[in-house]
């Protein structure tokens, strides 16, 4: 710690202070931006609904939707337009949940108005990302 005074001992004392600041700074930005590694992604976009899919496969049943996944920051499939599972068969959700999820994505796409989706990419069927909730606004 000697060492260190000898070194500073000639450097005005509001140098030190703004080396400490952007130092303090820096470590602050490092742990709120930097990468969590393998951690939940969970994200909401908005979109149409382009069709509905009803199957023994792919859990059941799926939306197909614009593209979300490099815009949102997601592990799922990338296209013009990507299906998205809802779970019918309940691995992930409740019976109720993604029958009532399923029907929102079917008026959605009667009517033509967007959807918002909450997609999480750490659960999937076929590769593809389980939309946990639609919602459907005006």
């Amino acid at each position: 710690m000697d060492r260190f005074k000898h070194f500073i001992s000639g450097v005005d004392d509001s140098i030190i202070e703004a080396i400490s600041f952007i130092a303090a700074c820096s470590i602050l930005m490092y742990l709120l931006f930097a990468p969590m590694g393998a951690q939940a992604e969970t994200r909401q976009v908005r979109s149409k609904v382009y069709g509905t899919l009803s199957s023994d496969r792919y859990a059941g049943c799926m939306l197909q939707v614009a593209d979300f996944a490099f815009a949102a920051g997601l592990d799922c499939p990338e296209g013009n337009r990507v299906w998205v599972t809802l779970d019918c068969n309940n691995n992930w959700t409740t019976p109720i949940t993604s029958n009532n999820n399923f029907k929102t994505g079917q008026i959605a796409l009667l009517t033509g108005d967007k959807v918002t989706l909450t997609i999480d990419d750490t659960k999937k069927a076929g590769g593809f990302c389980l939309a946990k909730q639609v919602i459907l606004t005006r």
